[in-house]
């Protein structure tokens, strides 16, 4: 069993986190395999998915190369739902002691959501191992390296709006991670079992992304 600390320099390691958020659980195995294939180790199921949690534990057991988290966990008792799955990391939209000090109690690492200074800040007391700051598109790169400022010290994780072409730019503002959604899992190539395109675009984001490293960190 990884500790907290080996999960969270896997995910900084990786650089990014795949979030799969679909209607149905009938392609997630399948995408959740072809973004693996293409490079991007870390993903991310939201709970608002039907079939999450059963899911989470499916990729678990049968793909133990992938670091498989849950996303939109919105109290303690979903995170613990998600974490007795199997997942190893939990993604909030918001920041909630309870959500944090239950995925610590269990070993896990806690990625809450952020907008504000203040939300930072809270997520900061509350021991956040990454910040997510969300959502970005409304507020880009140069937010995130004013903001790293007075918060020097944080990993901070972009998400919303974060594609292959601005990847390089989120890095050179201060991220440490990025979470790339619908330009990576695609619904329609989901749905339409185009595995063979989400491997090529996860490639597309390994490749920005080890660029953006190289570059930055």
């Amino acid at each position: 069993m990884q500790t907290r600390k080996q999960i969270l320099d896997k995910i900084i390691d990786e650089g990014v986190i795949a979030i799969i958020r679909a209607t149905s659980s009938d392609h997630i195995q399948d995408t959740a395999r072809a973004i693996a294939d293409g490079g991007v180790q870390a993903i991310e199921v939201t709970l608002n998915t039907p079939g999450a949690i059963p899911t989470i534990r499916d990729i678990a057991m049968n793909h133990p190369d992938i670091l498989i988290g849950a996303g939109t966990v919105l109290n303690d008792q979903a995170a613990k739902r998600a974490i007795e799955a199997g997942a190893q990391f939990i993604v909030s939209p918001n920041t909630k002691a309870a959500v944090i000090e239950t995925t610590h109690h269990f070993g896990k690492v806690a990625i809450p959501g952020a907008y504000t200074p203040n939300e930072i800040a809270h997520a900061m007391d509350l021991y956040a191992d990454i910040v997510k700051i969300f959502p970005a598109n409304d507020l880009g790169p140069t937010y995130l390296r004013n903001i790293r400022g007075p918060f020097d010290e944080l990993q901070l994780m972009p998400t919303g709006g974060v594609n292959r072409n601005n990847i390089h730019q989120y890095f050179h503002a201060g991220a440490r991670v990025v979470a790339i959604g619908s330009q990576l899992a695609c619904s329609t190539l989901m749905s339409q079992g185009r595995f063979a395109e989400i491997t090529e675009r996860a490639q597309g984001i390994r490749q920005a992304v080890d660029k953006a490293q190289l570059d930055f960190l």
